[in-house]
């Protein structure tokens, strides 16, 4: 029994070193991307239009090409080499975009696959 409490405790604790290492690690990105506190901030403040869920931080943003064709967006960067139409739901269209250049928050798909979380196009939209 107190071996498997100590199994227990043993993961939670990797977790949570891991969940601080992420945080970090998003941290450092900004930092080489020479973003500034501000433009970290406007990262982590997105929203998934709609909803009341952060679309993450400047970890999972990241600028992309964008394409607009007709009514859509579309975007194309390392994650999606392919043009990919953006879903409409996932275009954030409520707060200007500070950093000026298009950007997409991508998560996991159920099968592994990238997904565009968010999107806020680029100034010239």
């Amino acid at each position: 029994m107190v071996r498997s409490i100590g199994l227990v405790s043993s993961t939670l604790l990797l977790a949570l070193v891991a969940v601080a290492n992420a945080g970090e690690a998003g941290r450092l990105y900004a930092q080489a991307q020479g973003y500034s506190d501000g433009i970290r901030q406007w990262f982590r403040d997105q929203r998934v239009p709609g909803k009341t869920v952060s679309c993450c931080s400047e970890a999972d943003g990241e600028e992309t090409s964008e394409d607009i064709r007709g009514d859509d967006y579309w975007i194309r960067n390392a994650k999606f080499p392919e043009w990919t139409k953006v879903p409409k739901e996932a275009v954030i269209t409520e707060q200007v975009n500070d950093l000026g250049r298009p950007v997409v928050w991508w998560g996991l798909g159920e099968e592994g696959q990238f997904i565009i979380r968010c999107f806020s196009p680029g100034a010239k939209s």
